[in-house]
């Protein structure tokens, strides 16, 4: 796709420039830096402020231009930067480009906030899907034993501490609590379980140990 070879040397450019390689974060801040020229202008009367902040604007423009096109053309759809980009070009021509830059800076600061937390709990979710993958407590008489997953046997009871990946299908056989399925199924709100329901290797245990059995060898 001629496009995406398009955006792909472009972003490659952006992530050299871009602050922890976010370029996210290099539009928030591309956008601040007008909003403080314009507004101290605004303020002190000083013009060369303004004009200071124009070129500031215009990149920030340019990246958010970027990141909209780049939605249109690869995911046919389009995203938040089309607010941006139609604000900043309107108040632009209307002489009001504070306001245009104030539009990015908190729009932009909000999608990065939200983005970086989504892929923070992803990384962790992720992390923990390739530690539970490894072993899994096994409770044989009045021992827990933590074995490899490949030596977990059907009707093993595995014990799932609270804030803990579950690693096998199965049923739960004591215990009560939330599960977040979000990763495996994408349902967005945790799952209330107990005892006699079942439960899905890959989810997350939120808020009471559990006891599962597990319905197959893995």
């Amino acid at each position: 796709m001629p496009y995406k070879t398009y955006f792909d040397k472009i972003d490659a450019q952006l992530l050299k420039i871009s602050p922890a390689r976010d370029i996210m974060l290099l539009r928030v801040i591309a956008a601040v830096i007008p909003v403080v020229c314009f507004a101290l202008d605004a303020f002190y009367d000083m013009p060369v402020l303004y004009w200071l902040g124009i070129p500031f604007y215009l990149i920030c423009l340019a990246l958010y231009l970027e990141a909209l096109l780049k939605t249109i053309l690869l995911m046919h759809k389009v995203s938040a930067e089309l607010l941006i980009v139609l604000v900043m070009i309107v108040t632009l021509l209307d002489g009001e480009p504070l306001s245009g830059a104030m539009v990015a800076w908190f729009i932009g600061l909000g999608l990065y906030i939200s983005f970086t937390i989504i892929r923070k709990n992803r990384e962790k979710i992720e992390a923990l899907i390739q530690d539970s993958k490894k072993t899994a407590q096994v409770l044989r008489g009045d021992q827990i034993h933590e074995i490899p997953l490949l030596e977990v046997q059907k009707q093993d009871v595995i014990i799932v501490a609270k804030g803990a990946m579950i690693t096998v299908d199965g049923l739960i056989s004591d215990g009560e609590s939330s599960i977040d399925e979000a990763f495996v199924t994408g349902e967005p709100f945790p799952v209330f379980k107990q005892r006699g329901d079942a439960v899905i290797s890959g989810t997350l245990n939120l808020t009471a140990p559990l006891k599962v059995v597990a319905e197959k060898k893995r």
